[in-house]
């Protein structure tokens, strides 16, 4: 018989499950790493896909210690954002098979140090790359911890902090048992985020929740959409990083940072992991956003002006196009 905890925690409306499960074990002075032995050891199950999809053992078993119901435990993880794809979670090689769809992370995430210092829960959506500033706080997230230098939450318990819920960085300093980091997230640098980047972050928060969003005038799905912003954006960061154009906007130089150092044989895939500066984002969303905001003339016209930009070759720029965004479809009609 499994016996609830002492002390009930409620969900936040937009908690990520590792932040929950540490306020959790928190409110009840009890330390991460028992805590999630004792949780695997009742439930039978792994931590894997905790903040994606996990084991509906693992989420009975936390639904039991907790008091909390099945439905508001899977409320927070990301498979409640309908542009997330389905996750296998009983598969060997189910992380490597969601991990090729791109554009999440199972593990790593963003955050606004801002909420962070306040002691607000982490956010399920700060894990989604469309996702790059905090509208409360009028600024950037940030992606990695100035004091360790990694980005946040690369521990090996899928998320989870052996240090809790605090406002602490919590990565590991090296492999094995050693100290984590200890920096306060909270004194990092707020970077203000423009008017602009906001309004087009309450696009993307207003499709996330399954509401409708503008796209030349007409509404369509949010799912939709995030798809063709993707679709866009990946297109223009791979414009950016091969154009050999002078005068290209400050991004564009960032992407070609960033670029050499992911180069492998292949070339960054910026369809399956996008770029990690949240202020490189915010530009080209920016971009991508107009694009969709104006006419398809408009649009068109205006994609078509950074396709030309594209490198001399013989199957031809739209041709390139097409094969260098995720899904070519959605935004067929402005590559021509």
């Amino acid at each position: 018989m499994i016996t609830p905890l002492p002390v009930r925690v409620i969900p936040g409306a937009e908690e990520a499950m590792d932040s929950y499960i540490e306020r959790v074990a928190a409110a009840n002075a009890l330390a991460i790493g028992p805590f999630t032995h004792h949780l695997k050891r009742l439930s039978g199950a792994t931590l894997r896909f905790l903040n994606a999809a996990p084991a509906p053992a693992l989420v009975a078993t936390l639904a039991i210690l907790t008091q909390t119901p099945p439905p508001a435990l899977r409320q927070l993880t990301l498979s409640r954002y309908e542009v997330m794809p389905t996750i296998e979670n009983t598969h060997r090689y189910g992380a490597r098979a969601a991990s090729a769809k791109g554009w999440f992370s199972l593990i790593r995430t963003q955050a606004c140090p801002a909420c962070v210092g306040e002691g607000q829960p982490w956010a399920s959506r700060w894990r989604l790359p469309w996702v790059v500033a905090c509208l409360r706080h009028s600024c950037l997230l940030v992606t990695r911890c100035s004091g360790c230098r990694i980005k946040l939450r690369s521990t090996r318990l899928q998320g989870l902090r052996a240090s809790g819920f605090s406002t602490l960085c919590g990565n590991p300093r090296a492999p094995g048992r050693v100290p984590q980091c200890e920096h306060d997230l909270g004194t990092e640098t707020r970077v203000p985020a423009g008017a602009a980047t906001l309004n087009q972050q309450q696009a993307v928060l207003e499709a996330l929740r399954g509401e409708v969003v503008l796209c030349h005038g007409e509404p369509v799905p949010g799912a939709e959409y995030l798809r063709r912003m993707r679709s866009i954006a990946v297109l223009l960061i791979h414009i950016a990083a091969i154009s050999p154009a002078s005068g290209l906007p400050g991004w564009a130089l960032q992407v070609r940072v960033e670029a050499r150092a992911r180069t492998k044989e292949r070339g960054p895939r910026w369809g399956v992991s996008a770029p990690d500066c949240p202020e490189l984002r915010a530009e080209v969303f920016l971009i991508a956003h107009q694009i969709l905001a104006g006419s398809v003339g408009v649009g068109r016209g205006a994609l078509n002006a950074w396709l030309d930009l594209v490198p001399p070759s013989n199957e031809g720029s739209r041709a390139w196009a097409k094969d260098h965004t995720t899904t070519p479809d959605a935004i067929s009609y402005l590559i021509g």
